[in-house]
Order: structure tokens, then sequence, then C-alpha cells
């Protein structure tokens, strides 16, 4: 399905944001330019917000997406979700994505700025701009 996978063992509660205003478990095998879970954590660490971006320079993108919040919370960008991708012999496949992690939860809207470049501060996620 994919390459890149997290998987958040501390029990966290929230949502599951993408692109489009797309929300919720039920995109698990959609297409979207990004993917977000946001939330807290229940052993009282505070609240999160995991961004993934997909390259366009990915093939398939955008890439399909593997996503679940029960029996815990799971993201990961997969490109190979539903087909199979066959490479030449000798040619190597390095799909990129790019990951931020930030303390608090953050909203849809927020998000977008930031995967659209209009957000540049050491905090991407955080109050300051």
């Amino acid at each position: 399905m994919g390459s890149h996978n997290l998987k958040i063992d501390e029990p966290i509660r929230g949502q599951i944001l993408a692109a489009g205003g797309k929300s919720g478990p039920e995109l698990m095998g959609d297409r979207a330019d990004w993917l977000a879970y946001v939330g807290r954590h229940d052993g009282g660490n505070g609240d999160a917000t995991i961004v993934f971006v997909d390259s366009p320079a990915n093939p398939r993108h955008p890439t399909r997406w593997f996503v679940r919040d029960e029996p815990y919370a799971c993201v990961w960008p997969a490109p190979f979700f539903d087909q199979i991708l066959e490479l030449p012999a000798g040619e190597t496949l390095r799909p990129r994505y790019d990951v931020v992690v930030g303390a608090g939860e953050r909203d849809a809207a927020r998000i977008e700025r930031l995967v659209a470049g209009q957000i540049r501060s050491v905090d991407p996620l955080g109050d300051s701009e």
C-alpha cells in the first residue's frame, strides 16, 4: 500500500481532515493532496496536529490514503492502495511526502494555508506567522 506509516500507540482521540473540506475515517482510500490527524492525547499530554502532504511529483498524485481512528489512530499515504505500480528494470521509486507535527489542534483552513505555503514560521502550526 505505501512506504510511510504513522501509528499512534498512545491513545489519541480526534479527527481526520483532508484537502477539499473532507473529513472522517470514510476517507480510507480517497485521494487528497494532504491529510491530517488532529486530536487530544488521552494521557493528558495535550493536543497535536500531524499533517502529511503528497508531492505533486509522486506517481498517482494526489495519493490515496490509508486512515483509521479505531482501535487506534493510523495514517499513511497509500499510492498502491488498489493498484500495482510496475517500474522498469533498474528504475528506483523515491516518493516524497512532507510531514509536519505540531503542538495544539489546528483546523482545516489553517492547514490549507500551511500547505499552500502561506505560513512560514519556526512553528508552522503555531499561533505566529
